[in-house]
């Protein structure tokens, strides 16, 4: 009970000073997402917002798009399209904003590129919160560890996932998701 006040607590007053160099991403699965019909939609939505809202970062702004992918665009112009750069500008331009196109598509991936980009440039540590995840159905609640499992894995951030002692203990009997990996609880 109060895990929400806790964290609160804990951003704001506690430990102020080591969150205001962190890019901080709060996701309250409890009051938000009841109408998603997609979780992992939904959490990458809710991050895209966030950062755009509370840390100014578009991740489809051009200059944003064009520094994140700056190496793979420099490969793209040595491979099989780089000699339109100087016979045929305007088509290479084409190729290369098609190219840059496909990366947007896939939201997902192109989120924590952008995350790696931005934490790199800015030097900052990315703290994901996934909180109020077992106010929702086990099945949400199972689906809400995965995602969290695949951000801690291999995104650049840092996962919390916040629950109720008897949510993690089920969930760790159960052999629901949280019994195939090793998550620390405090």
């Amino acid at each position: 009970v109060g895990k929400t006040t806790f964290l609160r607590n804990l951003m704001n007053v506690e430990a102020a000073a080591q969150f205001a160099n962190s890019i901080t991403l709060h996701l309250n699965l409890g009051t938000q997402a009841a109408l998603a019909l997609d979780l992992r939609k939904y959490v990458v939505g809710e991050m895209k917002r966030q950062l755009l809202e509370e840390y100014r970062v578009d991740v489809e702004e051009a200059g944003l798009v064009r520094a994140t992918y700056y190496g793979e665009l420099d490969r793209f112009a040595r491979g099989i399209h780089g000699s339109l750069r100087e016979l045929n500008p305007p088509l290479y331009a084409e190729k290369e904003l098609e190219f840059l196109e496909a990366k947007l598509r896939d939201s997902a991936e192109h989120l924590k590129y952008t995350l790696e980009h931005v934490a790199k440039g800015r030097r900052k540590q990315v703290i994901v919160f996934l909180d109020n995840s077992d106010q929702r159905d086990y099945a949400t609640q199972q689906q809400a560890f995965l995602i969290a499992q695949e951000l801690a894995a291999s995104w650049p951030v840092t996962v919390f996932v916040t629950l109720r002692p008897e949510t993690f203990h089920l969930s760790l009997r159960s052999g629901g998701t949280l019994s195939g990996y090793h998550p620390k609880a405090f």
